[in-house]
């Protein structure tokens, strides 16, 4: 199934039980903005996605990746190397160990 971030935040807005206007204002955009980025209309800038993961209590840095193409990733660890080698490091360190 391919995620798209939109489908993903309107997922995760309901299941926080906000309604797009509440998010709207906890991001400060409007409850237009939220309506367009949930139906993949708007592309969503990264200040937008960290105020929507502070606002959802969730990871930004989990956020950055929902929907994104092998070659997009690629750019992104091209660009990035020592910040997605961190968030991995720590994400894999998150994981308890098999016994």
């Amino acid at each position: 199934m391919d995620l798209q971030f939109g489908s993903v935040l309107k997922a995760a807005r309901e299941a926080q039980g906000l309604t797009q206007e509440e998010l709207a204002r906890e991001v400060r955009k409007s409850k237009a903005y939220i309506c367009l980025v949930e139906n993949g209309k708007r592309v969503p800038s990264p200040l937008f996605i960290e105020r929507v993961a502070q606002a959802l209590g969730a990871d930004m840095h989990e956020w950055m990746f929902i929907g994104r193409g092998k070659d997009e990733l690629k750019a992104l660890i091209d660009r990035f190397p020592s910040q997605v080698e961190r968030y991995f490091r720590s994400a894999r360190n998150a994981v308890p160990k098999r016994k």
